[in-house]
C-alpha cells in the first residue's frame, strides 16, 4: 500500500486497503491506533498506517464518483484473488442485533458470503436523505458540517460515543453500502428481547416448508409465521425463520460508584451525556434537548470515554449558555422581565444568572484560544484517575487524544479515589472529595469544586448474559453455541474499542458460516416474501388520518377535557369504580367534612369581630350546628372503616406511623386508595399524590 501510494497510484492503494480492511470508511486516523502502537520503529516516530489509509480514502472521495469507486471495490475487487466477488445466495437467514461497528461490519461480511441478513437496533434509524439507487457524483454535496448534521441512529457508539475527531459523514457511506444490498434489511426501533424475543429467533420448532407465491397473502405464509401483529412477540411457539442470531448490542450498563450523594443533581454517567449530546441532538443550535451542564466539570475515570466526554461537555457548555441567553433575551423583549421570571424558583434564578453572566463572557471572546481560557477560568474540566496517568487506558491506547485534550486546557489529576459529593441547599452537586492514594495511610482528603460530576469508569461485563439466556430458554451451552454468536463488547476478547469490534466481525463471520453448513436452511421462503412479512411485523404504519380531529386534538387542558366529555357522552359510559365502593363513599364523606371544617373556621374568625347582641348569637348557633354535623360525619366514617376488613387493616397500619391519627388515616385511605395495594417507590408515591414534576407536560400551567 505505502509503495503504490508513494508512486501516486491512489486507486491501487485503496484496492489493496479494501482487501484487508473493507470498512476503511469506519476506521482510520484517530480511531485505529493499535497498528501505529505496534509499529516496529518505536525508537523513532511510528508509521501512522491509519492516517495514511484515511488520506488515501479521502483523496478518492474527492474525485467525481469517488464514493461509487469505493463502494465498487467493497463488492468487486480484482486484487482480492481469494474473493473478488460476493458468493452466490445460500438462503441462510441471519438476524444481527445491533448496528454499531460490530453489527454493520458483520452484516457486510455475511452478505459477501451470500447470506440473507436482517439487522435490528433499539434506536430509531433515520433513512438516508437521498435516493440510494442513484449514483453519487460529488460526495461534497452530500456531506454535512458536523455541527449541523442531524443524528441518524446508524452506527451505534460511532454515532454518539466519539467526538468530532472523526468524520461521522462516513457513516452515511457505510449505511449506503448496506442499503444497496438486495439481501439486506434494517429495522430501527426494534429491540431484541422486547419486540423480538430470542426464542423466536433460535426456536427449535419446525418451519413448514412449501412453495410460497410471489405476492404475500395470509394463507400463503407457512403456519409458523401465521400470527397476528399485535401479539407475535408474546407467542413462544413462533419461529421467525432465522438460522442464526448474532448479538452485537455493545457494552453493558455503565458502572457506578457507591459514595455519598452519588445520585445528587448534577451527577451523571458519561454514556448518558454523550448519547444526549450526540444522539439526542443537544449539540444543534436550535435543539430543545434537555441537558444541563454547570461549571466546573469533574470527570472520574481514565479511559478514552472520559476524554471524549470532557471535550464534548466543554464544547456543549458554551453552546448551552449562548442558546439560553438568546432565548432569554427574546422572551424578555416580547413579554417583559417580570413575566419571563415570574415562575422561576430560586434555584432556577441562580442558574439563569450564572448562564447569563457566562454567555456575556463568551460574547467577548474573539478567537478559540480566548474561549478556552474563559472555560478554564470558569473551572474547566478535570479528569481524576485512581492511579498514575501513564498507566491509564487512555494513555496506553491513545496518547494522542490526551495531547489534544490538554490543548483544550483539560487537566488531569492522578492517584485520586473519590469519597463523596457535597451538595448545596438545592441538593445540587457543589464539590467532591477525594482520597489521595499516595498518602492513603495518612487519610489525606482533598476537596474540589464541582457543579457537574461525570462518572466514566467503564461498563459492566456481559458475563451474566449467557447465563440468563440458558436459564430462560432451557438450552445447554452446546445448543446455544450453534445458534448464537457474540461480537464486539459482547465478546470479552474484543471488548473495549471500535477497532476491536470491527475486528471481531472480521474474525467471527467465518465461524457462523461453518455452523450454518451443518444444517439446511430453516426457512425456504424467498427473500422478498421474508422481508415483506418482517416489515409488516416490525414497522408501524398510519392507517387513517381524520383532519378535523387532528387539528382540534391539541395538548391543552381545555381540548383534552372537551374531547373526553364529548366521547364519554356519545358512548354513554357507565361509572366503573377502580376501587371498592366503600373507598368511594369514604371519599365523599371526607370531602363533605373538609367543607364543613372550612366553614367552621371561617365562622370562628368572624365571631371575633362580631358585635355583642347583633350577630353573635346567630354565629354561635351556626358554629354549634357545624360541630354537630362534623361529629355526625366522623361517626359515619368510623362505621364505614369498621365495617370493611380491608379498610380497617389499612387504617391500623397507617395509625402505627407517628403523627397519623384516625382522622388523617381515614383521609389518606379515601383520597389515596392505592396505598396498601403494593409497595411504591418514592417517585411513584409522588406521582400518585400529585407532587411529581409533571406540571409542564400537558395543558396550561396555571388556571384562569
Amino acid at each position: 500500500m505505502n509503495y503504490v501510494k508513494a508512486k501516486g497510484f491512489n486507486l491501487a492503494a485503496l484496492a489493496i486497503i479494501t482487501i484487508d480492511n473493507p470498512m476503511v470508511a469506519a476506521t482510520g486516523h484517530r480511531i485505529c491506533n493499535d497498528c501505529a502502537n505496534a509499529c516496529i520503529y518505536q525508537k523513532q516516530e511510528p508509521v501512522d498506517i491509519p492516517l495514511i489509509e484515511s488520506n488515501i480514502l479521502q483523496e478518492i472521495l474527492l474525485l467525481p464518483y469517488g464514493v461509487e469507486i469505493y463502494l465498487l471495490l467493497t463488492n468487486w475487487n480484482p486484487l482480492n484473488i481469494f474473493a473478488p466477488l460476493p458468493k452466490p445466495s445460500t438462503n441462510y437467514k441471519i438476524l444481527v442485533a445491533g448496528i454499531g461497528p460490530a453489527g454493520f461490519s458483520l452484516c457486510y461480511y455475511l452478505l459477501r458470503e451470500g447470506h440473507i441478513v436482517v439487522a435490528i437496533d433499539g434506536l430509531k434509524i433515520n433513512p438516508l436523505l437521498f435516493d440510494s439507487d442513484k449514483p453519487i457524483k460529488y460526495w461534497s454535496e452530500y456531506q454535512k458540517n458536523l455541527s449541523e448534521k442531524l443524528p441518524s441512529g446508524f452506527g451505534g457508539v460511532m454515532e454518539y460515543g466519539i467526538t468530532p475527531r472523526w468524520n461521522k459523514n462516513n457513516l452515511v457511506i457505510i449505511h449506503l453500502l448496506l442499503q444497496r444490498q438486495s439481501n439486506f434489511r434494517l429495522f430501527g426501533g426494534v429491540s431484541l428481547g422486547n419486540n423480538i424475543m430470542i426464542h423466536q429467533v433460535i426456536s427449535s420448532n419446525k418451519w413448514h416448508s412449501g412453495q410460497v407465491k410471489q405476492k404475500v397473502k395470509q394463507e400463503d405464509i407457512p403456519s409458523v409465521l401465521r400470527f397476528s401483529k399485535a401479539n407475535f412477540s408474546k407467542d413462544k411457539s413462533i419461529n421467525l425463520g432465522f438460522d442464526h442470531l448474532a448479538i452485537c448490542i455493545g457494552a453493558d450498563t455503565p458502572k457506578l460508584i457507591t459514595m455519598k450523594n452519588f445520585l445528587a443533581k448534577g451527577v451523571r454517567t458519561a454514556s448518558d451525556i454523550l448519547m444526549t449530546i450526540q444522539s439526542g441532538g443537544a449539540f444543534l443550535k436550535e435543539s430543545m434537548t434537555n441537558l444541563l451542564i454547570r461549571m466546573p466539570i469533574v470527570i472520574i475515570g481514565g479511559g478514552l470515554t472520559s476524554i471524549d466526554v470532557a471535550v464534548e461537555t466543554l464544547i456543549y457548555y458554551k453552546l448551552q449558555v449562548e442558546k439560553f441567553y438568546k432565548k432569554y433575551q427574546t422572551l424578555v423583549s416580547k413579554h417583559g422581565l417580570d413575566h419571563t421570571q415570574e415562575n422561576w424558583t430560586k434555584e432556577e434564578q441562580l442558574i439563569a444568572e450564572e448562564f447569563i453572566a457566562h454567555a456575556k463572557l463568551f460574547a467577548k471572546a474573539s478567537d478559540k484560544a480566548t474561549t478556552l481560557n474563559i472555560l478554564k477560568e470558569l473551572g474547566g474540566a478535570t479528569i481524576f484517575y485512581k492511579g498514575k496517568i501513564k498507566d491509564s487506558p487512555a494513555y496506553r491506547l491513545n496518547p494522542d487524544e490526551m495531547a489534544y485534550a490538554m490543548a483544550m486546557n483539560i487537566e488531569f489529576m492522578e492517584d485520586m479515589a473519590p469519597v463523596g459529593i457535597n451538595v448545596d441547599q438545592y441538593e445540587y452537586a457543589e464539590s467532591i472529595e477525594f482520597n489521595n492514594v499516595k498518602f492513603n495511610n495518612l487519610g489525606i482528603r482533598e476537596k474540589f469544586r464541582a457543579r457537574t460530576v461525570i462518572i466514566a469508569i467503564g461498563t459492566e461485563n456481559h458475563h451474566n448474559f449467557l447465563k440468563n439466556i440458558y436459564g430462560k430458554l432451557g438450552l445447554d451451552g452446546a445448543s446455544l453455541e450453534e445458534k448464537i454468536t457474540y461480537f464486539g463488547d459482547c465478546n470479552p476478547l474484543f471488548a473495549g474499542s471500535v477497532v476491536k469490534a470491527i475486528a471481531s466481525s472480521k474474525e467471527g463471520y467465518k465461524f457462523i458460516g461453518a455452523k450454518l453448513a451443518k444444517n439446511e436452511p430453516v426457512c425456504d421462503i424467498n427473500p422478498t416474501n421474508f422481508f415483506s412479512k418482517l416489515k409488516y411485523l416490525l414497522t408501524s404504519s398510519i392507517k387513517e388520518v381524520n383532519i378535523f380531529k387532528s387539528v382540534n386534538f391539541c395538548k391543552t387542558d381545555k381540548h383534552d377535557a372537551f374531547k373526553l366529555a364529548y366521547h364519554g357522552d356519545k358512548m354513554q359510559l357507565t361509572a366503573n369504580y377502580l376501587y371498592q365502593q366503600e373507598s368511594e363513599t369514604l371519599k365523599r364523606y371526607q370531602q363533605r367534612r373538609e367543607d364543613l371544617v372550612l366553614m367552621l373556621g371561617n365562622k370562628k374568625k368572624r365571631l371575633h369581630h362580631s358585635i355583642e347582641g347583633i350577630d353573635k348569637k346567630s354565629i354561635d348557633d351556626h358554629i354549634e350546628f357545624l360541630q354537630k354535623e362534623i361529629t355526625e360525619i366522623d361517626k359515619m366514617l368510623n362505621e364505614i372503616v369498621d365495617g370493611s376488613k380491608e379498610l380497617k387493616e389499612k387504617t391500623k397500619i397507617l395509625e402505627s406511623i407517628p403523627g397519623i391519627g384516625k382522622c388523617l388515616a381515614s383521609k389518606l385511605i379515601s383520597f389515596l386508595p392505592e396505598l396498601g395495594n403494593k409497595e411504591y417507590s418514592s417517585n411513584e408515591l409522588a406521582a400518585i399524590v400529585g407532587i411529581a414534576p409533571y406540571a409542564r407536560d400537558s395543558g396550561n400551567k396555571k388556571g384562569r
